[in-house]
């Protein structure tokens, strides 16, 4: 089964995605993510804040519970939702809710899909604190812009957008988690048009949880007795999203 670990995942649930398609795909996606991890091993807890609730509102401590992680999910609409994502101390808040682990594998994974606080003053510091306290960082990216100076396509905001407090963090996004990895223990994963009904396939196909995938489908081999065959083999070809 591996090391135990433990899990904060950091859902955006800032205001400005409300209502949108990713506020159920994120759910659905933690829901996949909680199931893969806890069959690899039960002893693998996930725990989960919002980093746009007042606060981040309530927490769950990471836990093995699935219907305590269903329960949080389907009550997160019931917290008092902030503008912005605060994703800088959202992270502090995650990785204090992982000190009790100290004796297990430790992670952070992030949903980002809105502007975040995220800026370059901010990264060595925050890098060098997680690499130095063994706490790895995977971050799924939504929010993507692909003609970040484009005026015509954002407006007159896009000055604000692109360095503003709260502002498209993707290349900061991408130094920490460079930052902060060891032997490829951190991801980050660009998702694009993306919603509920296909979140889970591309999850189960990015790198975040290729290992988890690749094991089950060997210890399922394993257990009937026989190698991977063709069908199973092209399961692990998982490429990065």
């Amino acid at each position: 089964m591996g090391t135990p670990e433990a899990t904060m995942i950091c859902l955006d649930d800032s205001a400005c995605l409300r209502g949108h398609r990713w506020s159920k795909a994120q759910f659905v996606a933690v829901k996949v993510y909680c199931e893969l991890k806890f069959k690899c091993n039960p002893e693998n807890r996930v725990g989960l804040l919002g980093m746009g609730s007042f606060k981040f509102g309530p927490t769950l401590s990471p836990t093995n519970d699935m219907n305590s992680i269903i329960l949080y999910l389907e009550d997160m609409y019931l917290y008092n939702y902030g503008e912005r994502a605060d994703f800088y101390d959202a992270m502090g808040a995650a990785a204090s809710k992982l000190w009790d682990f100290a004796r297990i594998k430790r992670r952070i994974l992030a949903f980002v899909g809105s502007p975040i606080n995220m800026h370059w003053s901010y990264t060595k510091p925050l890098g060098e604190q997680f690499k130095d306290c063994g706490v790895a960082l995977d971050v799924v990216n939504f929010f993507i812009m692909k003609k970040i100076s484009h005026r015509v396509e954002y407006g007159t905001g896009a000055h604000e957008l692109l360095y503003g407090t709260y502002h498209y963090g993707r290349e900061q996004l991408g130094e920490l988690v460079e930052l902060i990895n060891t032997d490829g223990n951190c991801h980050i994963v660009d998702m694009e048009d993306v919603n509920e009904t296909s979140i889970g396939r591309k999850l189960q196909r990015s790198r975040i949880l290729r290992k988890s995938v690749r094991y089950l489908v060997k210890r399922k081999a394993k257990k009937n007795g026989d190698g991977i065959g063709a069908g199973e083999n092209e399961k692990l070809k998982l490429e990065a999203v």
